[in-house]
């Protein structure tokens, strides 16, 4: 009888939860959507503002799992298992994600932002920049600290057969694995001079390099590390060499996110040679066409892949800080300096969230390659609560204000245009995961290759700050 009362309990009260839970993402809804329109309409902003791409990349992770708890209680795909348990925190949690928003857009357009912005140095820009020089140098150094990553698999074509499953091999040797990221930087070095001096050959460098290493980060399951080059290459174009227009880029887009829905589908790993891949590649998209499943997975990440995880951390933090887990009071954020130190030299490093995720609450069993991304305002609430969201989103609005604002005064260089394109591009990287990423993954992965090669390529000439005249016109 108490169990069937307890049955019953939870029946009526489900109703309430997801009248709470679609109130909060209509709630959600009205703040992104009306952020959207003051960018694009009130502030003449383009698409690739970067407060937008906070809006997009934070619903994007913010609004799957809430919409998938309120049209299905099914757990498949990478759904938490956790979700029943979840679900009673979920509306508050849309709630806090909807005041983020409105945190970052007030810091944004602060005075803040600009004063930052305005505190950030620029490249040199020469007549002559060594490119070809620099892009030999670094991409043979890249290639170099891969050849020692796969030699313990066999070589690099040893490496890029093992698909997915590379990224086993690449766990606690990031400062080998920074050679994959260096390479694509590098990569960019060309479309800097076709920026800076508009040669043909330059263009057809820069492309024939990023096809194919587009093709080696597909082999390797690598999807994230695709979109963040697509987004950085469109960026640098955008702030470097001529505006891309909505409707070329929206459509691209579009073509972009299922193809990488398919790709993350149909990728796998282990292969005995390029003719097994090509032959098992065949052969799940046969499979997929006979069982009719191809067009349920146009769209998975949005309903049951990577779209649904990250969030997942927030509600559960909403359920635990304060009862299964203490506040951290900020002890996060100050020993993020520390994930500089290569594990094989500080091997007592403290576990990245997303380890100490798992670990406290899908128990052991797992290895340290595998672990559930960590939402960015996780984070935020594990250390003060509520209020930590606040902050967090106050700074996050600061720090990408001040990028706008330092593309606004670069006036088209393309040193800075590249320096900018890089960090806009890495925010759906920080959005899904912790303050290390932001901190230490953008500048070890892309902004340190980025700077040594302008050094190089200028000559090591003065960097300086523009001092930005009266009247001029926002970006």
């Amino acid at each position: 009888m108490a169990a069937r009362a307890q049955a019953a309990g939870v029946t009526e009260r489900m109703p309430d939860t997801n009248v709470w839970l679609a109130l909060a993402v209509a709630a959600y809804g009205i703040v992104a959507v009306g952020l959207v329109f003051y960018v694009l309409g009130v502030r003449r902003a383009s698409l690739f503002d970067p407060l937008l791409q906070c809006v997009v990349f934070i619903s994007l992770f913010t609004l799957p799992l809430p919409l998938r708890a309120l049209t299905s209680d099914i757990i498949e795909g990478d759904v938490t298992e956790h979700l029943p348990q979840l679900k009673p925190f979920l509306a508050i949690s849309v709630v806090y994600a909807a005041v983020g928003l409105i945190c970052l857009a007030i810091a944004y357009y602060s005075r803040v932002a600009v004063a930052l912005g305005r505190a950030f140095p620029h490249p040199p820009v020469v007549r002559r920049p060594r490119v070809y020089s620099t892009t030999l140098l670094l991409g043979a150094f890249s290639l170099f600290l891969l050849a020692v990553l796969a030699r313990e698999v066999g070589g690099l074509v040893a490496f890029v057969l093992l698909g997915y499953n590379s990224s086993a091999e690449t766990f606690g040797r990031g400062y080998l694995a920074i050679g994959f990221p260096w390479l694509f930087v590098t990569g960019m070095f060309p479309l800097y001079r076709y920026a800076l001096l508009r040669r043909r050959t330059d263009l057809f460098v820069a492309g024939g390099f990023m096809v194919g290493l587009a093709v080696v980060q597909l082999l390797l399951g690598n999807r994230s590390v695709v979109m963040y080059m697509g987004l950085t290459i469109a960026f640098f174009v955008h702030y470097a060499v001529r505006p891309l227009p909505a409707r070329v880029l929206i459509p691209l887009a579009f073509a972009g996110f299922v193809f990488l829905n398919i790709v993350g589908f149909l990728r796998g790993s282990k292969y005995q040679s390029f003719s097994d891949l090509v032959t098992r590649s065949a052969a799940a998209v046969g499979g997929l066409q006979q069982s009719n499943d191809l067009d349920h997975r146009w769209f998975y990440t949005l309903t049951t892949g990577e779209f649904v995880v990250p969030f997942e951390t927030l509600p559960e933090m909403v359920r635990s800080v304060g009862t299964r887990v203490p506040p951290t009071l900020g002890t996060t954020f100050l020993r993020a300096p520390l994930f500089m130190v290569p594990s094989v030299i500080y091997p007592d490093r403290p576990l990245p969230l997303t380890n100490w995720y798992m670990a406290k609450f899908y128990g052991s069993g797992f290895g340290l390659n595998e672990g559930r991304a960590f939402f960015f305002m996780s984070e935020g609430y594990l250390n003060f609560g509520p209020a930590g969201i606040i902050l967090l989103l106050f700074a996050w609005g600061a720090f990408w204000g001040a990028v706008r604002e330092y593309v606004r005064l670069a006036n088209g260089n393309p040193g800075s245009a590249l320096l900018a394109a890089l960090s806009v591009a890495f925010i759906f990287r920080a959005v899904a995961g912790d303050f290390v990423s932001l901190l230490i993954g953008l500048p070890e992965q892309s902004l340190s290759c980025a700077v040594i090669g302008l050094a190089l390529m200028t000559g090591f000439g003065a960097w300086y700050r523009y001092r930005p005249q009266a009247g001029a016109a926002a970006a």
